[in-house]
């Protein structure tokens, strides 16, 4: 009676393991497939716009866009250059009006010179 009793308890405890492993298996695919819910949902936001077009952009769009900008940054540049330029050109005309003023500063600086040794 005892080795029936024993096989019954070891029959119980086997039950009971594989019970308990078929559980915490479960609950591991139970994870595993909301992960993967979550990861398809990332994904899918991260292929959409928000109005539902694709952020995939086809390589000849790609390209005309891509020319499009360069197209745009080289007209920029033309500006900036052109605006450099006119920048230098105005500089210079300032140097020259500084200079032409200082030389005026000098002869009346002069004149004042020569009317005080007259008068003095």
């Amino acid at each position: 009676m005892s080795s029936v009793l024993a096989a019954w308890i070891t029959l119980g405890i086997s039950l009971v393991s594989i019970l308990l492993g078929g559980a915490v298996v479960w609950g591991k695919v139970k994870r595993q497939l909301a992960d993967h819910e979550k990861y398809i949902a990332d994904l899918k936001t991260g292929l959409y716009h928000s109005d539902g077009s694709l952020v995939y952009v086809p390589e000849k769009v790609c390209e005309g866009r891509r020319s499009d900008f360069c197209a745009k940054v080289e007209e920029i540049k033309g500006l900036l250059k052109d605006l450099s330029n006119k920048i230098d050109q105005n500089q210079r005309g300032a140097q020259e009006e500084f200079k032409n003023i200082a030389g005026f500063m000098g002869e009346v600086s002069q004149f004042m010179k020569d009317q005080r040794a007259k008068n003095g």
